[in-house]
Protein backbone atom coordinates (compact mmCIF):
# COMPACT_ATOMS: atom_id res chain seq x y z
CA UNK A 1 0.00 0.00 0.00
CA UNK A 2 2.54 2.66 0.57
CA UNK A 3 4.62 1.73 -2.29
CA UNK A 4 1.44 2.70 -4.36
CA UNK A 5 0.72 6.05 -2.70
CA UNK A 6 4.83 6.81 -3.21
CA UNK A 7 4.63 6.07 -6.61
CA UNK A 8 1.22 8.29 -6.88
CA UNK A 9 2.93 11.19 -5.21
CA UNK A 10 5.65 10.94 -7.60
CA UNK A 11 3.45 10.46 -10.37
CA UNK A 12 1.94 13.96 -9.27
CA UNK A 13 5.17 15.33 -8.60
CA UNK A 14 6.77 14.20 -11.69
CA UNK A 15 3.67 16.03 -13.68
CA UNK A 16 3.51 19.06 -11.92
CA UNK A 17 7.45 19.68 -12.83
CA UNK A 18 6.67 18.40 -16.54
CA UNK A 19 3.56 21.56 -16.43
CA UNK A 20 6.17 23.93 -14.87
CA UNK A 21 8.72 23.23 -17.44
CA UNK A 22 6.26 23.65 -20.13
CA UNK A 23 4.83 26.92 -18.97
CA UNK A 24 8.21 28.70 -18.80
CA UNK A 25 8.99 27.40 -22.15
CA UNK A 26 5.97 28.81 -23.90
CA UNK A 27 5.95 32.18 -22.02
CA UNK A 28 7.47 35.12 -22.87
CA UNK A 29 9.48 37.05 -20.32
CA UNK A 30 7.59 34.94 -17.28
CA UNK A 31 4.23 35.72 -19.46
CA UNK A 32 2.87 32.08 -20.19
CA UNK A 33 -0.13 33.44 -22.28
CA UNK A 34 2.09 34.22 -24.91
CA UNK A 35 3.94 31.71 -26.92
CA UNK A 36 8.24 32.15 -27.03
CA UNK A 37 8.86 32.59 -30.53
CA UNK A 38 10.76 36.13 -30.99
CA UNK A 39 14.44 35.01 -31.53
CA UNK A 40 15.78 37.58 -34.61
CA UNK A 41 15.12 41.25 -34.83
CA UNK A 42 14.27 43.25 -37.86
CA UNK A 43 14.92 46.88 -36.76
CA UNK A 44 14.32 49.72 -39.69
CA UNK A 45 15.12 53.35 -37.47
CA UNK A 46 13.86 53.55 -34.10
CA UNK A 47 11.35 50.74 -34.88
CA UNK A 48 11.95 47.24 -34.16
CA UNK A 49 10.14 43.31 -34.08
CA UNK A 50 10.98 39.99 -33.46
CA UNK A 51 10.56 37.36 -35.36
CA UNK A 52 10.81 33.46 -35.06
CA UNK A 53 14.13 32.19 -35.90
CA UNK A 54 12.77 29.82 -38.68
CA UNK A 55 12.20 33.05 -40.36
CA UNK A 56 15.48 35.01 -42.79
CA UNK A 57 15.38 38.32 -42.92
CA UNK A 58 16.27 39.62 -46.80
CA UNK A 59 16.83 42.56 -48.45
CA UNK A 60 13.69 45.30 -48.40
CA UNK A 61 12.44 46.28 -51.56
CA UNK A 62 10.10 48.66 -52.78
CA UNK A 63 9.12 51.32 -50.28
CA UNK A 64 9.84 48.94 -47.16
CA UNK A 65 12.39 48.95 -44.95
CA UNK A 66 12.82 45.85 -43.44
CA UNK A 67 11.63 42.68 -44.07
CA UNK A 68 11.57 38.83 -42.89
CA UNK A 69 10.38 35.69 -44.68
CA UNK A 70 9.77 32.18 -44.11
CA UNK A 71 9.96 29.98 -47.10
CA UNK A 72 8.27 26.35 -47.15
CA UNK A 73 10.24 24.37 -50.22
CA UNK A 74 11.16 27.89 -52.35
CA UNK A 75 7.71 28.91 -51.97
CA UNK A 76 6.97 32.65 -49.61
CA UNK A 77 4.47 31.18 -46.94
CA UNK A 78 5.25 34.21 -44.61
CA UNK A 79 6.43 37.53 -45.05
CA UNK A 80 6.85 40.32 -41.95
CA UNK A 81 7.97 43.73 -42.64
CA UNK A 82 8.91 47.51 -41.64
CA UNK A 83 7.86 50.05 -43.40
CA UNK A 84 8.80 53.56 -41.73
CA UNK A 85 7.11 57.02 -42.92
CA UNK A 86 4.16 55.00 -45.11
CA UNK A 87 1.20 57.65 -43.84
CA UNK A 88 0.84 61.06 -44.04
CA UNK A 89 -2.25 60.71 -41.81
CA UNK A 90 -2.90 63.74 -39.00
CA UNK A 91 -3.27 61.00 -36.76
CA UNK A 92 -2.06 57.16 -35.82
CA UNK A 93 -6.05 56.13 -36.92
CA UNK A 94 -6.03 57.48 -39.90
CA UNK A 95 -2.56 56.17 -40.39
CA UNK A 96 -4.14 53.01 -39.64
CA UNK A 97 -6.90 53.38 -41.88
CA UNK A 98 -4.40 53.95 -44.53
CA UNK A 99 -2.81 50.99 -43.70
CA UNK A 100 -5.82 49.22 -44.02
CA UNK A 101 -6.21 50.66 -47.65
CA UNK A 102 -2.76 48.94 -48.57
CA UNK A 103 -4.16 45.50 -47.73
CA UNK A 104 -2.78 43.26 -50.85
CA UNK A 105 -5.65 40.61 -50.29
CA UNK A 106 -8.60 43.48 -49.85
CA UNK A 107 -11.21 43.20 -48.12
CA UNK A 108 -12.13 43.82 -44.93
CA UNK A 109 -10.90 43.65 -41.25
CA UNK A 110 -11.74 41.07 -38.63
CA UNK A 111 -10.50 43.66 -35.51
CA UNK A 112 -9.68 46.53 -36.21
CA UNK A 113 -9.20 49.32 -32.81
CA UNK A 114 -6.43 50.78 -30.52
CA UNK A 115 -4.61 48.09 -28.61
CA UNK A 116 -2.78 48.95 -24.92
CA UNK A 117 0.65 48.11 -25.85
CA UNK A 118 4.15 48.36 -23.34
CA UNK A 119 6.93 48.95 -26.10
CA UNK A 120 5.40 51.89 -28.05
CA UNK A 121 4.76 55.19 -26.50
CA UNK A 122 1.29 57.23 -27.72
CA UNK A 123 -1.65 55.23 -29.75
CA UNK A 124 -0.96 52.21 -31.06
CA UNK A 125 -3.64 50.16 -33.57
CA UNK A 126 -3.77 46.86 -34.38
CA UNK A 127 -5.78 45.65 -37.49
CA UNK A 128 -6.03 41.86 -37.99
CA UNK A 129 -7.56 40.72 -41.81
CA UNK A 130 -9.64 37.40 -42.22
CA UNK A 131 -8.37 34.27 -43.74
CA UNK A 132 -8.36 35.68 -48.02
CA UNK A 133 -6.89 33.57 -50.92
CA UNK A 134 -3.56 34.86 -52.09
CA UNK A 135 -3.38 36.22 -55.89
CA UNK A 136 -0.07 34.83 -56.01
CA UNK A 137 2.46 36.24 -58.56
CA UNK A 138 4.19 38.89 -56.67
CA UNK A 139 7.14 39.29 -54.60
CA UNK A 140 7.17 37.86 -51.62
CA UNK A 141 3.60 36.47 -51.97
CA UNK A 142 2.13 33.00 -51.29
CA UNK A 143 1.21 30.82 -54.14
CA UNK A 144 -2.04 31.68 -55.79
CA UNK A 145 -4.56 30.08 -53.76
CA UNK A 146 -3.15 29.75 -50.60
CA UNK A 147 -5.23 31.01 -48.18
CA UNK A 148 -3.36 33.82 -46.10
CA UNK A 149 -4.19 35.99 -43.01
CA UNK A 150 -2.71 39.13 -41.88
CA UNK A 151 -2.03 41.42 -38.86
CA UNK A 152 -0.96 44.98 -38.57
CA UNK A 153 0.11 47.44 -36.05
CA UNK A 154 0.50 50.91 -36.95
CA UNK A 155 1.71 54.03 -34.19
CA UNK A 156 4.23 56.93 -34.53
CA UNK A 157 7.81 56.83 -34.36
CA UNK A 158 7.80 60.69 -34.03
CA UNK A 159 5.64 63.55 -34.32
CA UNK A 160 3.46 62.77 -37.38
CA UNK A 161 5.86 60.07 -38.32
CA UNK A 162 3.82 56.47 -38.26
CA UNK A 163 5.42 52.96 -39.39
CA UNK A 164 3.40 50.10 -40.31
CA UNK A 165 4.53 46.42 -38.66
CA UNK A 166 3.13 44.21 -41.44
CA UNK A 167 2.74 40.17 -41.03
CA UNK A 168 1.05 38.17 -43.89
CA UNK A 169 0.98 34.09 -43.52
CA UNK A 170 -0.37 30.92 -45.07
CA UNK A 171 -2.62 29.83 -42.16
CA UNK A 172 -1.20 27.26 -40.10
CA UNK A 173 1.71 28.93 -40.53
CA UNK A 174 1.99 30.29 -37.20
CA UNK A 175 -0.90 30.40 -33.95
CA UNK A 176 -2.17 32.86 -32.68
CA UNK A 177 -0.21 33.26 -29.38
CA UNK A 178 2.82 33.81 -31.81
CA UNK A 179 1.04 36.12 -33.73
CA UNK A 180 0.20 37.75 -30.38
CA UNK A 181 4.07 37.48 -29.54
CA UNK A 182 5.39 38.91 -32.82
CA UNK A 183 2.93 42.17 -32.48
CA UNK A 184 3.71 42.60 -28.44
CA UNK A 185 7.33 42.69 -29.36
CA UNK A 186 7.10 45.61 -31.71
CA UNK A 187 9.08 48.44 -29.94
CA UNK A 188 9.84 51.93 -30.76
CA UNK A 189 13.22 53.12 -28.87
CA UNK A 190 14.13 56.56 -27.98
Amino acid sequence: MRSSKRRTVAAAIGAALAVGVLATSCGDSGDSSRASVAKNTLTAGKVSVTFPSTWQQTDPTGDLDAVAELHEGGTPVGRLSVRRDFSTASSVAFAAHDARRTYTFGGGTQRFGKVEHQGVPGDVFRIDYPERESPGGGEGLARKGARVLGTDVVAAEGKRTFFLVRLNYVSGQLTSDEVDAIVDSVAVSD
